[in-house]
């Protein structure tokens, strides 16, 4: 492929819709999110639900022949992406939950929120705090078919020369 058919560029709104297919088709270690749970609706809110909203742009796409195949969204600051998924992200799931936008009809999905509670009561899920030396964060996903090319590396170029022009430690 050319230089031309293999693009790694700034996250646009209008790519909104392929960032939701890729996040959903790479949620569970890299196979679409159907492997745990049938309601990619909610799996894509609580993953990347944030990061086009409120840091659009800490986030990038790959492209090949002008399919996004990938993307590395981010945020600057880990501990207000923490108080925004506590404020907005998380009840909006809820609300999702309640008022069946986001439905968990199988035992599949069921089996899931629940084992992701139970992680959660039990604070299974707790990490050290890092935050001071590493304020920083990012999560990213490349289609199965697309790794391996170096996209990866080139979205990871970017946001690191991002966060050095924003001054973030780390």
């Amino acid at each position: 492929l050319t230089g031309d058919e293999v693009l790694v560029r700034p996250y646009r709104p209008r790519d909104q819709d392929a960032l939701n297919y890729v996040c959903a088709e790479t949620a569970f270690m890299g196979r679409p999110q159907e492997v745990n749970s049938e309601t990619r609706a909610m799996l894509i809110h609580t993953i990347i639900g944030y990061y086009p909203v409120y840091e659009p742009e800490c986030a990038w796409v790959a492209e090949v022949r002008g399919q996004t195949v990938g993307y590395i969204v981010g945020a600057v600051d880990t501990k207000r992406f923490e108080r925004v998924q506590r404020r907005y992200i998380m009840p909006g799931a809820l609300r999702g939950l309640l008022t069946g936008g986001f439905k968990l009809t199988s035992a599949k999905n069921r089996q899931m929120l629940l084992a992701i509670l139970r992680s959660a009561v039990r604070r299974e899920l707790k990490l050290p705090d890092f935050t001071a030396e590493y304020p920083a964060h990012l999560h990213t996903n490349l289609l199965a078919g697309y790794r391996g090319w170096g996209l990866g590396r080139r979205m990871m170029e970017s946001f690191l020369e991002h966060l050095s022009a924003q001054g973030v430690p780390g």
